[in-house]
């Protein structure tokens, strides 16, 4: 390490990337040679690679696309001189979009130390004007930030410029920024998406992908709006998102057991409710499930499920006197089922169950 590098975690995190592209070179051990000695040896190499590269990328008389390449091949910039000189180049707006983003891009590791460049990033993601490789580059970089350790007052930044970004007109940035606002239960973020559930024709993602990002971290208040996609979805697939997070919201429970047991739904849809009444009423999905496991026109995989399923929470060798009406079912399918798969998975369940 070097003298100026500071010591402990810090330390650690900034030699995490030679740690890790070292290990390639594993195979290369000297015979005789200690661990230690060949780790040691091996950063050493790696980081003598990694600097060659990075001195290549700061040319700025070689070719954009020889630049660009010379950046993948050092992947992080590690010595301080050169994480100052990608910096620069990032910011640099005579230089390619293409070489801007390399440059941000192997600084990730360092970013959240450099308040200035993360305000840098939070100006690129959030403006419209930013070039779209460099902008691209900036959205990794803020996704990156969003769930590091970054001081407050960058992550107050950040937050600003996804919020921006969720009303840009790029339907993929628009994704990207709400995943990231999702994930943090930014209440800004989830105000827009319900509110976009509400008006279909108006909304900033697709119905479907909406439910899914107000999964990401369920709040009680979205539940009812959930409801409602439920009962009233633009597509199957809204319906059969939402189904997957209402195992617990006790008014959508009746509903779940009928679009389980109605056979007239899409196959997706009885499995997507079969799985929300498994982990939130497992002692009553037997029950639920029953009607299904008998039926021998009902689809092969969501028969299977219901066995695996009450399998997996029942206790084995039970005694044939404790068998309740799943079990005899059951017990007739191993026997008797056309279908072979479910004779298989009834039997199984009969052997370990002991019935």
């Amino acid at each position: 390490m070097r003298p100026n590098e500071s010591t402990g975690h810090g330390a650690l995190r900034r030699l995490l990337p030679l740690l890790l592209l070292a290990l390639p070179l594993a195979a290369s051990a000297q015979p005789g040679a200690s661990r230690a000695d060949t780790l040691r040896a091996q950063v050493a190499a790696r980081r003598e690679e990694v600097a060659r590269a990075s001195e290549r990328f700061l040319d700025r008389d070689r070719p954009a696309a020889e630049r660009v390449r010379a950046a993948e091949e050092a992947e992080a910039f590690l010595e301080p001189e050169h994480r100052a000189g990608a910096a620069a180049v990032a910011r640099d707006e005579r230089e390619e979009p293409r070489v801007r983003a390399r440059a941000l891009l192997g600084l990730l590791h360092v970013l959240g130390e450099d308040s200035a460049l993360v305000s840098d990033v939070a100006a690129w993601v959030a403006s419209r004007r930013t070039p779209p490789a460099l902008r691209d580059a900036a959205m990794t970089a803020a996704e990156n930030l969003m769930f590091s350790h970054a001081p407050r007052p960058s992550r107050r930044e950040l937050v600003d410029a996804l919020r921006e970004t969720t009303a840009d007109p790029d339907p993929a940035l628009r994704e990207r920024a709400f995943a990231v606002l999702a994930l943090q239960d930014d209440e800004v973020a989830r105000a827009r998406l319900l509110e976009g559930l509400g008006a279909p024709r108006s909304a900033p993602l697709p119905p479907a992908r909406i439910v899914e990002l107000l999964g990401a971290s369920l709040n009680e208040g979205s539940l009812p709006a959930l409801h409602r996609a439920m009962l009233e979805p633009p597509d199957t697939a809204t319906r059969t998102a939402a189904l997957r997070l209402l195992g617990g919201y006790a008014p959508s429970r009746p509903y779940l057991v009928r679009y389980l047991q109605d056979p007239r739904e899409p196959g997706a849809v009885r499995l997507a409710a079969m799985g929300a009444l498994h982990a939130a009423a497992p002692d009553s999905f037997p029950g639920y499930a029953l009607p299904v496991v008998e039926d021998e026109d009902a689809d092969e995989p969501l028969r299977v499920y219901a066995i695996r399923a009450v399998q997996y929470r029942r206790p084995s060798a039970a005694r044939a006197q404790d068998a309740d009406a799943f079990d005899l079912a059951v017990r007739r399918l191993a026997a008797a089922s056309r279908s072979g798969e479910v004779r298989r998975a009834a039997a199984d369940y009969v052997r370990r169950r002991g019935i």
